[in-house]
């Protein structure tokens, strides 16, 4: 019940997904989490998991009004064209640490929740998309990929796996997105070197 539906009169492979209906909320503000995923290698196989940032929308969130892009999509795409977007896009961009902080004073997370029960969680989940994925890869020597991975977590703090994006967006519009983007970069280009190097290239 409540779902929206479209039709498209192309026969096409779809994907089906269930809309979280109690997404934890930051200041009555629903949220999602861009993590990477890194295939360093795929001959051997090295696959990597790091922690990004927090997206909040800009609108309040309302389960009852599900035609507001704005209180339902997280991404960049969608919230840079909300009308306050310019004013108000550094505080939509938290980092883990936000989360963390922001959760523990609030008491709807103990101490140490983001890195010792979330990120694990998500790492794990990365874990099943890259094995799912697995036989489909190609194989070659000097081959890499880095992933974007978003989560969302509802009121029992379970993470939801909403998208895995290939060729993420590494722009920056935050001083949060500047301490991580530019270090995921470096942190990939390091990585992906020394396999290359540690391999035989």
């Amino acid at each position: 019940g409540g779902g929206r539906f479209g039709t498209n009169e192309d026969e096409a492979k779809v994907v089906v997904q269930r809309y979280v209906t109690n997404p934890l909320l930051l200041q009555g503000r629903k949220f999602d989490i861009r993590c990477y995923m890194l295939v360093a290698s795929t001959k051997p196989w090295l696959v990597l998991f790091r922690d990004g940032y927090v997206r909040r929308s800009l609108s309040r969130y309302s389960g009852e009004d599900l035609g507001d892009r704005f209180a339902h999509l997280t991404n960049a795409a969608v919230q840079k064209k909300h009308g306050s977007y310019s004013e108000m896009k550094e505080e939509s961009i938290w980092s883990m640490r936000q989360l963390q902080d922001h959760l523990e004073a609030e008491g709807v997370a103990p101490p140490g929740w983001v890195d010792g029960a979330l990120s694990p969680a998500m790492m794990a989940a990365c874990g099943e998309v890259f094995e799912a994925a697995r036989p489909k890869l190609q194989r070659r020597r000097g081959f890499f990929e880095l992933l974007g991975v978003d989560f969302v977590v509802d009121e029992e703090l379970r993470p939801w796996l909403l998208e895995v994006n290939t060729n993420p967006a590494l722009w920056v519009s935050s001083g949060v997105q500047r301490e991580v983007i530019p270090r995921t970069v470096r942190a990939t280009l390091d990585v992906v070197v020394a396999a290359w190097e540690q391999t035989g290239g």
